[in-house]
C-alpha cells in the first residue's frame, strides 16, 4: 500500500506551510510597524529547526536493483519535493530580506534580529537543498549566502552562530579557489563571491574587535584583483566599508575610555584611498570615486585633527589632507567645495603661533567665490569667523570686510548687507577686548564703506539701533572698567556715524554726546568742544556739557551762560540739575561751582518755571552750602563764609514760607540744614563773630520748627533737646554780641528783643531736672539777669534774686552757684544799689556749706566783698554786721579744713582791713570798740599758721596803744 505525503504540524514540511503565508505577507508589507515580528521570528526558528533535523535523520541507502519497489519511489518523490520547497523559499527569503532591509534604514536590535534570523534561515534552506556533489555555480551562491548571513548575525551580535556560518563559508571558498571552472562560470563571479566573503569576515572580526585580523582581509579582498577583472563598482563598495569602519572605530573610542583597538581609523581611512587608486583610472564612474575619495580625506583630516593634542605632526597632517581633495584635477560640486574650505579654515584656526593669514585668507576668499547668498550662507560664513575668532581675533573682522564688499558688489548679497554689518560689529567688540584698536579699524571701514558705497540705506532702524547697542557697550566698558576715556570717545562717535543715522532715533546725538563727556574727562577740551557743536543745541544735555567744559576751563561767565541755558531749554529735568549740584562734593573750583550754583538758584525762581524744578532749589541750597563748608579751611575769610551760610539759610526759609505745600515732602532734607547750620557754628566757634555764630544757631532753630510742621508724624525723641540747644545757643551768642555793641539804639533793640526771646528759649528747655538743662537755665537767668541790670530793672533783679533764695535752692549748691554767678553781675554795675548785693551776698554766707578746700576759697572771697561793701557805711548796724561776718570767719579757721586751706591774701586784708578799723576808733577815742576789733583780729590771726600773720608785731602795737590808758575811757 502507498504511503501519504506528511499532513501539516510539527514537521518540516508544516513548518515551512507556516512560514510560506507569512513571507507572502512581508514582501506585500509597506511599513516596518506592520511586521508580525514575534510570529515570523518564532516561524523562522522552527523552520532552522526542522531543517536541521531533517539533515541528521537523513540516511542514504544504497539502492538495490533487485529492491525496486513502489515504496522507495514514493520516499524518493517527497524528498526531491521538499528539496525544491526549502530551495524555493531559501531563495524567496534571501530576495524578500533585501527588500526588508531596504525598508528598515537604520536598524535597533529587533531588526537586526530580525535580518539575521532571515538570513540564516535562507542559508539553512539552500545548503539543506543543496547535493553534496555541488555544482561550482551551486556553491558560489551558498558562499554569497553564507555572506549575508555572516555579516548580519554578526551585526545582531551572534558571534556562535556566525563564527560556525564563517567555517562553512570558509570552506566554500577553498572550493572555488581550488576549482577548475567551467568556461559558463567566469571568473568575475567566483572574484565577487570571495570579495563578499571576505567583507563579511571583515564585519565578523571588526564586532569583535579583531580589528587588526579584519584590516588583513580587507588588505586580502582589496587584492583578489590581480588582472583587472573585478568590476569597480566592487572597489567603490570596498571604500565605502573602510570609511564606514573608520566611523565605527570612532564612535567606539568615544564610547569607551579602554578600547582594545590595534588599528586606528586613520589606517582603515588610508586603506580606501588606496583601494580608489587602484581602479581610479579605468572606472567608469570617477566622478562618483571622486566624491568617496573626497569625504575620505576630509574624515582623514578630521581623524588628525582630533589627534592634534596628542600628535605634534597631525595638524600639518590633517591640512595636508585638505589640499589633497583641493588639488584635485575634476572641479568639486558646490556643496563639497564649501565643506571643504570650511574644514580648511577650521583647521587652519588652529594653528594658534601662525602669521600665515593670508592662506586663511585665501581660504576664505575661495569660500566665498563657492558660496551661493542665502540666510544659511551669511551664518555660515559668520560661523567660520568665530572659529578662527579663538585663536586669531584680527582676522575675522578683516573678513568680514570682505565678506561686506563681495555683498555689496552683488544684487543678490545686498539684502544681507545689513546682516553682515551686524555680524561683523560683533566680531569687532570680541577683537575690542584684546585688541581696541583694530576692533575700532575694523567697524570704521565697514561704515565708511557703506557710506562710499551708497549702501547704508540698506540699513533698517532695528539694525541701526542693534549696532549702535553693540558699539555703545564696547564705549561703556572702555569707560567704566578700564578708564580709557579716549577710546570711550572713539567708540561712542562710531555710534555717531553717518552710516546709522536713523529719522526716528536719538542714539546718535547720544552717542555724540557720551563722546564729548569722554573727551572732557580724558582732559581733550578741543576736541570736547569740537563735537558739541554738532550736538543739538537746545537741548539740555548739551548745555550741560558746555557747563562742564565751562567748568574745567574755570570760565565763570561761560559756566553761567550754560546754567541759563540749560533753564531755557524745553527738556530740561531735575535729573540735570542734580548732575550740576552733584558737582559740589568733588574737586574743582569752588568758586565758579558757586556762581554757577547762585546762577542755578535765580533761574529756579523765575515765573513760569516748568512744573517739578522749582523744589530743585532746595538741593541747589544744600550744594551750595555744602560747597561753602568745604572752603573752611583753606581760607582766612571765614567770617564771610559764615555769613554767606547764614544767607542761603535764609533763602531756604523764604522758600519754605512762599509755598510751605510744595517743600512739605522735604522733611529730610530740612533736617540735613538744620543739623548743617547747627554743625558748621560748634565747628566754627572760635572762627566767627558772635554775631553769626548767633544767627546760624537761630536759622538752625527756625529750620527745626519747619522740620516739625512738615514732618509732625515721625519726629525725634531727641528732636525737642536739640531745638532747645540751639534756641539757647543762639540766645548766648546774641549775649555776647550785645555786649560788644557800642551804646545806641542797636544796642537797645537786641537788648529788647533778647528779653523777649527770653521767655521763648525757656519754655523750649525741656522741665527734666537733669545736668545739662539745669545748666542751660541757670545761664539763661544769668543772662536774662545781667540784661536787666543793663536796663536798671533793680526791682525786677530783686525778683529773680529772691527766688534763688528761696528755701527749696537755698540749701543746694546749684543755688549758690547762681547767686554768686549774680553777684558778680551786681558788683560790675555801679548803678546797683548797695542793698541788692548786700542781700545777695549775705544769702550766699549764710548758706554756704564748707566741706573741701574750694569752699574755703569761695567763702573767703565773699567775706572780702561783703565787708568791703559795710565797712564803708561806718553805722552801727554795719559794724555789728561785720563783727559778725568775722566771728563766722574764726569759727571756719577753727577747724582744720579752715585753718589749713584759708587764703592767706585773703586772711592778711582780712587783718589789716580790721587792725585799721580798730586804729580808726582808737584815734577817735572809741577805745572800747578798738579793743573790740583789735581782739578780734588777734583771735583771727591766732589761728593762721605761724608765718602768715606776724603776731609779735600785732601784739606789741596793742600793748603800745593800751599801756598807761585808762580803761574807762
Amino acid at each position: 500500500m502507498a504511503k501519504t505525503r506528511p499532513a501539516r504540524g510539527d514537521t518540516l514540511q508544516g513548518s515551512l506551510g507556516n512560514l510560506h503565508p507569512l513571507l507572502d505577507d512581508l514582501s506585500r508589507i509597506t511599513s516596518t510597524q506592520a511586521i508580525p515580528l514575534e510570529q515570523l521570528m518564532k516561524a523562522l526558528d522552527s523552520v532552522r529547526f526542522q531543517v536541521d533535523k531533517y539533515k541528521k535523520s537523513k540516511v542514504t541507502k544504497k539502492r538495490k536493483v533487485n529492491d525496486v519497489n513502489d515504496d522507495h519511489d514514493e520516499g524518493y518523490k517527497v524528498d526531491l519535493w521538499i528539496k525544491n520547497e526549502m530551495d524555493e523559499i531559501g531563495v524567496k527569503i534571501w530576495n524578500t530580506t533585501s527588500e526588508v532591509e531596504r525598508m528598515f534604514g537604520k536598524k535597533t536590535g529587533e531588526d537586526k534580529q530580525l535580518i539575521a534570523s532571515l538570513r540564516q534561515t535562507s542559508f539553512r534552506l539552500l545548503e539543506a537543498s543543496t547535493d553534496s556533489k555541488l555544482h561550482l555555480g551551486l556553491v558560489i551562491r551558498l558562499l554569497r549566502a553564507a555572506s549575508e548571513a555572516v555579516s548580519s548575525l554578526a551585526q545582531a551580535n551572534q558571534m556562535a552562530t556566525a563564527e560556525e556560518l564563517a567555517l562553512l563559508g570558509a570552506e566554500y571558498q577553498q572550493t572555488i579557489s581550488s576549482s577548475s571552472a567551467p568556461d559558463e562560470i567566469g571568473e568575475a563571479d567566483k572574484l565577487h563571491a570571495i570579495l563578499h566573503f571576505l567583507l563579511a569576515r571583515v564585519d565578523l572580526e571588526i564586532s569583535k574587535t579583531n580589528d587588526n585580523l579584519a584590516l588583513s582581509f580587507m588588505v586580502k579582498a582589496s587584492n583578489l584583483d590581480s588582472d583587472g577583472t573585478m568590476d569597480p563598482v566592487e572597489y567603490q563598495e570596498m571604500a565605502i566599508k573602510c570609511w564606514s569602519i573608520a566611523q565605527e572605530l570612532l564612535s567606539r573610542l568615544k564610547a569607551t575610555k579602554a578600547v582594545p583597538f590595534t588599528t586606528t581609523p586613520i589606517e582603515w581611512l588610508q586603506q580606501g584611498l588606496l583601494i580608489i587608486e587602484k581602479v581610479k583610472e579605468r572606472s567608469a564612474h570617477a566622478l562618483l570615486l571622486d566624491k568617496i575619495r573626497t569625504t575620505i580625506l576630509q574624515t582623514i583630516a578630521q581623524a588628525h585633527f582630533k589627534n592634534a593634542s596628542d600628535d605634534p605632526h597631525a595638524l600639518q597632517n590633517a591640512i595636508n589632507s585638505l589640499d589633497e581633495i583641493i588639488k584635485m584635477t575634476d572641479p568639486m560640486d558646490h556643496h563639497t567645495a564649501t565643506r571643504i574650505r570650511q574644514i580648511q579654515i577650521h583647521l587652519l584656526s588652529k594653528r594658534t603661533a601662525t602669521n600665515d593669514h593670508a592662506t586663511v585668507r585665501k581660504a576664505f576668499e575661495e569660500l566665498l567665490k563657492n558660496s551661493r547668498w542665502s540666510e544659511e550662507t551669511v551664518n555660515e560664513l559668520f560661523a567660520q569667523l568665530q572659529v578662527l575668532n579663538a585663536n586669531h581675533p584680527e582676522i575675522p573682522l578683516n573678513l568680514a570686510q570682505i565678506i561686506l564688499h563681495h555683498a555689496m558688489a552683488q544684487d543678490e548679497g545686498r539684502p544681507y548687507v545689513p546682516r553682515i554689518v551686524y555680524e561683523g560689529v560683533f566680531l569687532a567688540r570680541q577683537c575690542a577686548v584684546t585688541q581696541p584698536q583694530a576692533g575700532y579699524n575694523g567697524v570704521l571701514s565697514m561704515l565708511d564703506a557703506l557710506v562710499m558705497n551708497g549702501s547704508e540705506k540698506l540699513l533698517d532702524r532695528t539694525r541701526i539701533t542693534a549696532i549702535q547697542m553693540i558699539l555703545n557697550s564696547v564705549a561703556g566698558k572702555a569707560y567704566e572698567s578700564k578708564g580709557s576715556f579716549e577710546d570711550a570717545a572713539r567708540w561712542y562717535l562710531l555710534a555717531a556715524h553717518s552710516a546709522l543715522l536713523s529719522d526716528q532715533s536719538d542714539i546718535p546725538s547720544r552717542g555724540r554726546r557720551k563722546a564729548v563727556l569722554c573727551y572732557i574727562r580724558f582732559g581733550d577740551l578741543t576736541s570736547a568742544e569740537k563735537e558739541l557743536t554738532q550736538c543739538p543745541g537746545g537741548e539740555a544735555s548739551t548745555q550741560y556739557l558746555a557747563f562742564l567744559i565751562a567748568e574745567r576751563r574755570d570760565d565763570i561767565d561761560k559756566a553761567k551762560a550754560a546754567i541759563i541755558n540749560i533753564m531755557a531749554c524745553q527738556d530740561v529735568h531735575p535729573g540735570q540739575i542734580l548732575l550740576i549740584t552733584s558737582l559740589a562734593e568733588k574737586k574743582g573750583s569752588k568758586v565758579l561751582l558757586f556762581a554757577a550754583l547762585q546762577t542755578l538758584f535765580n533761574a529756579l525762581q523765575r515765573p513760569g518755571l516748568k512744573e517739578g524744578l522749582k523744589v530743585e532749589s532746595f538741593t541747589v541750597i544744600r550744594s551750595m552750602i555744602r560747597i561753602i563748608r568745604l572752603q573752611f579751611d583753606g581760607t582766612a575769610e571765614k567770617e564771610v563764609l559764615g555769613e554767606t551760610i547764614v544767607g542761603i539759610l535764609d533763602s531756604a526759609i523764604a522758600l519754605f514760607r512762599q509755598s510751605p505745600e510744595e517743600y512739605g515732602s522735604q522733611a529730610k532734607g530740612i533736617s540735613w540744614l538744620f543739623r548743617i547750620a547747627y554743625n558748621v557754628a560748634v565747628e566754627q566757634l572760635a572762627n566767627l563773630s558772635a554775631k553769626v555764630l548767633s544767627d546760624l544757631f537761630d536759622r538752625s532753630a527756625q529750620l527745626i520748627d519747619w522740620y516739625r510742621d512738615f514732618n509732625p508724624a515721625g519726629l525725634d525723641s531727641n528732636l525737642e533737646k536739640i531745638r532747645a540747644s540751639t534756641m539757647f545757643a543762639c540766645f548766648c551768642g546774641k549775649t555776647f554780641q550785645y555786649r560788644d555793641l557800642p551804646d545806641g539804639e542797636n544796642k537797645l533793640l537786641l537788648r529788647t528783643q533778647l528779653i523777649q526771646y527770653y521767655a521763648i528759649v525757656k519754655q523750649a528747655i525741656p522741665p527734666e531736672d537733669d545736668g545739662k538743662s539745669n545748666k542751660m537755665r541757670d545761664l539763661l537767668e544769668i543772662y536774662h539777669i545781667e540784661l536787666l541790670c543793663d536796663a536798671s530793672n533793680w526791682e525786677l533783679v530783686g525778683r529773680f534774686i529772691a527766688t534763688f533764695k528761696s528755701t527749696n535752692l537755698a540749701d543746694s549748691d546749684r543755688s549758690i552757684r547762681r547767686l554768686e554767678m549774680v553777684v558778680n553781675l551786681l558788683l560790675d554795675n555801679p548803678n546797683c544799689p548797695p542793698n541788692l548785693i548786700h542781700d545777695t551776698l549775705d544769702t550766699i554766707i549764710k548758706t554756704c556749706v564748707i566741706i573741701h578746700e574750694a569752699e574755703v576759697v569761695r567763702f573767703s572771697r565773699w567775706i572780702r566783698g561783703i565787708i568791703t561793701i559795710l565797712l564803708p557805711e561806718n553805722g552801727r548796724e554795719e559794724q555789728i554786721a561785720v563783727k559778725s561776718y568775722l566771728s563766722r570767719v574764726y569759727k571756719v579757721l577753727q577747724t582744720t579744713l579752715g585753718s589749713q586751706n584759708y587764703p592767706h591774701d585773703e586772711m592778711q586784708w582780712l587783718i589789716a582791713t580790721t587792725w585799721s578799723r580798730g586804729l580808726d576808733d582808737y584815734h577817735h577815742s572809741r577805745l572800747n570798740d578798738a579793743r573790740s576789733w583789735f581782739g578780734l583780729c588777734l583771735k583771727l590771726a591766732d589761728c593762721m599758721p605761724e608765718g602768715v600773720i606776724n603776731m609779735p608785731s600785732l601784739k606789741k602795737q596793742y600793748s603800745q596803744l593800751f599801756s598807761g590808758r585808762n580803761p574807762s575811757r
